[in-house]
């Protein structure tokens, strides 16, 4: 039961990211927008995207999964680029982050893995306590991290990638 409302909490992620990608054009991608009053520096799409690509291996090491058997958005190189502590960067020659279609397929492959994953994970498991030290006193169990990082973390992105669009001036989602 657990896990099904994980699964139910991480698909609009997917859907809500897909109309908010479409449109933006490969140059743009990893650029911090450029607003009527002047460059908005605040995460860009590049960022974001790759950001929200590495937790779902955080989220399934919780579940014994090893994530560095995964290559891509598991790697040294994606996580000094995308963690929690890294930095966006304003990329105008297009050669600090992957091209877009590999950070958007690495997010779709990954939290789409993580929801296979997720089919047939008992309660129990997703009941045990918290084991990241760090992460213990708001999220107790390990149900709380992915219930975190599948609904309000991803949420929480996808809300600044749709500021950014705005600025940029390519609206809002379709």
């Amino acid at each position: 039961m657990m896990a099904e409302s994980l699964i139910t909490l991480a698909k609009p992620s997917l859907g809500m990211g897909a109309g908010l990608l479409a449109g933006i054009p490969e140059d743009l991608f990893a650029r911090f927008a450029e607003g009527r009053d002047g460059r908005l520096q605040a995460n860009h799409p590049a960022w974001i995207i790759g950001h929200l690509a590495i937790y779902p291996h955080a989220a399934l090491s919780l579940l014994g999964d090893d994530p560095a058997a995964h290559d891509g958005a598991a790697s040294d190189l994606w996580q000094s680029l995308f963690s929690r502590t890294s930095t966006c960067e304003d990329d105008p020659a297009g050669t600090r982050y992957p091209p877009k279609d590999e950070l958007v397929a690495a997010w779709t492959g990954e939290t789409t893995r993580l929801m296979e994953r997720l089919v047939g994970v008992s309660d129990e498991a997703l009941s045990a306590p918290q084991p990241v030290e760090r992460w213990k006193e708001r999220m107790p169990r390990v149900y709380d991290s992915f219930a975190f990082l599948v609904g309000a973390h991803a949420m929480f992105h996808l809300g600044q990638l749709s500021t950014w669009r705005r600025v940029a001036g390519l609206g809002r989602a379709g």
